[in-house]
């Protein structure tokens, strides 16, 4: 397989990448005898590309699901087409969903697999390197790859990028060619945020991490925290799914939650924060990484459980107003010092 180099690796899925080549003339990289040969007696000579061809015919010949990737690749070999002349070839990119074996082939992937000799977990797209006149895609195994969970923008940047490595260009071309990076920042396509998923941790397993030695936290504290923990996998909730697990853990850096004791806080009593990801870049997080509780040491210690599982329970919610119940809101001191009863 001609894949060496062909890799295009996920950097962060924040915001999508610009595109588009340097204001500046690229170094060419086809031959640098730019008269072709004769082709024959009373033949036109070839044009000056890989495949020798005036069109170099381009199709998606697998795709998951019913999402219609055609338009995307049409935009992406757009962008070649009008750079064409730039990288130093004759001819253009069109897209032919009638012939039988395309020039570029186009695989629209689950999970791009090895990439010439490497291979790395965030790779988004793969393509092999062409770069000689007479060198064309010929072998069956011999396909762009495009991951197919990006959204429409980013789709259009990786097939570009991955277009570009049929016409030679590597990733030190990128100096010339910005979308020609080894890493880009792509988007993903739309998801539902952390507040519309019944689990926004996505792990079947939580891990809760509490410093035993932190001041104010005492054995019986300790004993009311590990009652929360209890009541969740007790499936005592309205709200966490039951069918996770709360665990207790002396690693820190592999909890997802932590319940950490302050002194003070500008604001209330207790509160919490949390990490997350957006790959679908809506400002939204699409998943949590880890959360923090944080609790007041002031705390009458009888509230303590009460203020971990309000906010644990927030967490898992929809975080609209009205979301958790009345007992996880309520400012009555029996019913905190009682809960979970």
């Amino acid at each position: 397989m001609k894949r060496i180099g062909g890799i295009i690796a996920l950097s962060v899925m924040l915001v999508l990448a610009g595109c588009g080549g340097s204001a500046e003339q690229p170094d060419a990289v086809g031959p640098e005898e730019v008269d072709p040969e004769p082709g024959g007696l009373l033949s036109d000579p070839p044009p000056q590309n890989p495949w020798e061809a005036e069109n170099i015919t381009v199709q998606v010949v697998e795709q998951p699901g019913s999402r219609n990737y055609v338009p995307l690749v049409r935009s992406s070999i757009d962008y070649w087409n009008d750079n064409m002349s730039a990288v130093g070839w004759e001819g253009q990119f069109v897209y032919d969903s009638g012939v039988q074996n395309p020039d570029v082939p186009i695989r629209i992937v689950e999970e791009v697999g090895q990439c010439g000799e490497t291979q790395y977990d965030d790779t988004i797209g793969c393509a092999p390197i062409y770069n000689q006149t007479g060198e064309a895609v010929a072998d069956d195994d011999d396909f762009i790859e495009v991951q197919t969970s990006l959204n429409d923008s980013s789709t259009v940047d990786v097939t570009i990028h991955e277009l570009g490595h049929t016409l030679g260009l590597t990733h030190d071309d990128a100096a010339n060619w910005s979308i020609m990076r080894e890493r880009i920042a792509v988007a993903e396509v739309q998801q539902p945020n952390a507040t519309e998923r019944s689990n926004p941790f996505e792990k079947e397993t939580i891990e809760v991490y509490y410093n035993d030695t932190a001041d104010g936290l005492n054995d019986y504290i300790i004993g009311e925290l590990d009652n929360v923990w209890s009541y969740y996998n007790d499936g005592e909730s309205e709200i966490v799914p039951s069918d996770l697990t709360f665990r207790r853990t002396e690693n820190e850096s592999t909890a997802e939650i932590e319940i950490r004791f302050v002194d003070g806080l500008d604001r209330g009593v207790s509160t919490a924060t949390w990490r997350g990801y957006d790959p679908d870049a809506d400002g939204g997080f699409e998943t949590y990484a880890t959360a923090t509780v944080i609790i007041d040491e002031e705390v009458n210690q009888d509230n303590v459980a009460w203020h971990t599982g309000r906010w644990t329970t927030y967490l898992f919610s929809s975080q609209e107003e009205g979301a958790l119940p009345d007992e996880l809101t309520t400012r009555d001191a029996d019913t905190r010092r009682r809960w979970p009863s």
